[in-house]
C-alpha cells in the first residue's frame, strides 16, 4: 500500500544553546512525542519485525512511560496486530528478571481466556534498537484494541451510568481472571482499560489510505536529528457503541507475582492502598482497593482512620499520633476524618437514593482499611449493583 511521507524539514534546534563541563553542547530539546534517544524504540513505517520479518510496522498509535504500541500488519496470519515495544530500560529490567510482564502476559493468554482481561498473540521478541546504544527492545504482539477509557472519558465528556457499569463490571472481571492466574496488576486506572475495535480488517485499510502515517518535524538531539513518529489512534467509538462494546482490563506492565511481597510501590498514585502508602505488606486486595477508588469515576475525598498510624512508614505522613489530623501532604492525596458514609454520600449525588445505597455498599466492600477485610473480585462480581448490566 502507497504511503506518504513528509519530507525532512529544517532541524528544530539546530544551534547548541551552551557547552556543558565535558565540553559536549548541550541542545534544547522539545520533543513533540516520545524522547527518542531516550530508551525508546525508533521504528520505520513499513519495516519488518519479528520472527522472519513476519509485523509490518504501519503507524504509531500511543505511547507511555514504558514503551510505545505500533499498528503493524501480521503477514503470515493476514490481519492487523498491535506490537507493544518496550524501552530499553523496561527491557533491561525484564533480562534482570526485576519485572514480570512476559510472565502475566503468558499466564492470562493460556486456556480457558477471558474477553476482559489483555493477551498476547504470539511469544514475545526481542528487536534491535537502533543509534549509538543499540539497545534491545522487548515486544509483545497483542489483538488491536480500540483505545483505552481515559481517551473515551475525554470524547464523550461524561460516560452515562449504564456505560460506566459496564465499564466497571467488564474491569472487575479482568482483575479476577488476573488474580486467577496468580498475579496481582497493580496499575489499576482508566488509561489501562482499553475496549475491543469495532473496525473490521478492511475498515483499518481504508482508515490507513485515508489517514497515512505522519512523523513530527524533525529535532535535534545529542544523538543526531530524530524525528519521532505522531501517535495516531484509531477513530473513537460513540457513545451508542461504548454501550455494546466489551471492555477489557490491559497493561500488565506492572503486574507482579502473587505473595512476591517485595515492597515495590503499587497502582497509580491516586488510587493506592493504605498498606502501599505506609510500606506494609500487599497483594491482591491492593488491586480491589483501587478498583473501590474507580467506582467513584473521580478522585476526592478518601476516608482512612486510626489504623493507619499502625502501618510501618506512618510516622512520615502524620505530625501527631492519632492517624486523623495534620496529614502531611506531600505524597499528592489527601486523607480526611469524616464518616465513611458522609464520604460516599458527597462523591454519588449523581444517583438516586436507591443507587447512592448500592453504589455505596459496593465501595465499603473494597474501601476497607485491613486488606483481609475487602471483598475478593470473584466476590464483587455477584454485587447488586450490576445487577442491571447486560453482558
Amino acid at each position: 500500500m502507497a504511503r506518504t511521507i513528509p519530507a525532512v524539514k529544517t532541524p528544530l534546534n539546530a544551534t547548541p544553546l551552551n557547552v556543558g563541563i565535558d565540553g559536549q553542547p548541550l541542545y534544547g530539546l522539545t520533543y513533540a512525542s516520545e524522547p527518542l534517544g531516550f530508551g525508546w524504540a525508533q521504528l520505520d513505517f513499513g519495516q519488518k519485525i519479528g520472527p522472519h520479518g513476519r509485523y509490518t510496522i504501519e503507524r504509531k498509535l500511543g505511547w507511555g512511560t514504558n514503551s510505545s504500541t505500533w499498528l503493524a500488519r501480521d503477514t503470515m496470519a493476514q490481519r492487523f496486530v498491535a506490537v507493544k515495544v518496550t524501552t530499553s530500560f523496561a527491557t533491561d529490567m525484564d533480562r534482570k528478571n526485576l519485572v514480570w510482564e512476559a510472565d502475566a502476559l503468558n499466564a492470562v493468554s493460556h486456556l480457558p481466556l477471558s474477553p476482559h482481561c489483555i493477551r498476547v498473540l504470539e511469544s514475545h521478541f526481542t528487536l534491535p534498537g537502533k543509534g549509538l546504544s543499540g539497545d534491545n527492545h522487548l515486544c509483545f504482539v497483542t489483538p488491536v484494541y480500540g483505545g483505552d477509557v481515559e481517551s473515551l472519558w475525554s470524547a464523550i465528556e461524561a460516560l452515562p451510568t449504564p456505560v460506566a457499569k459496564r465499564i466497571l463490571l467488564h474491569l472487575l472481571r479482568g482483575i479476577a481472571h488476573v488474580h486467577s492466574r496468580g498475579f496481582v496488576h497493580a496499575d489499576i486506572k482508566m488509561s489501562n482499560i482499553f475496549f475491543d475495535t469495532v473496525l473490521s480488517t478492511h475498515d483499518i485499510e481504508k482508515f490507513l489510505a485515508t489517514d497515512p502515517p505522519r512523523r513530527h518535524d524533525p529535532e535535534n538531539s545529542p544523538w543526531g536529528i530524530m524525528q519521532s513518529a505522531v501517535s495516531q489512534p484509531l477513530p473513537m467509538i460513540s457513545s451508542d457503541q461504548a454501550q455494546r462494546a466489551n471492555f477489557l482490563l490491559g497493561d500488565l506492565g506492572c503486574a507482579q507475582p502473587s505473595r512476591l511481597r517485595d515492597g515495590s510501590t503499587a497502582n497509580y498514585v491516586l488510587y493506592r492502598a493504605p498498606e502501599v502508602w505506609m510500606n506494609g505488606e500487599w497483594d491482591k486486595p491492593a488491586d480491589i482497593w483501587a478498583f473501590g477508588c474507580l467506582v467513584r469515576y473521580t478522585t476526592g475525598d478518601w476516608f482512612m482512620g486510626k489504623q493507619l498510624s499502625s502501618l510501618p512508614g506512618a510516622v512520615r505522613y502524620f505530625k501527631n499520633e492519632n492517624g486523623y489530623s495534620n496529614f502531611i501532604s506531600d505524597k499528592e492525596v489527601v486523607f480526611e476524618d469524616d464518616p465513611f458514609d458522609y464520604c460516599i454520600a458527597r462523591v454519588t449525588n449523581r444517583f438516586t437514593d436507591s443507587q447512592e445505597l448500592e453504589i455505596g455498599a459496593l465501595m465499603k466492600r473494597c474501601l476497607r482499611l485491613v486488606p483481609e477485610d475487602r471483598a475478593t473480585a470473584e466476590d464483587l462480581l455477584t454485587d447488586a449493583w450490576f445487577s442491571d448490566v447486560a453482558a
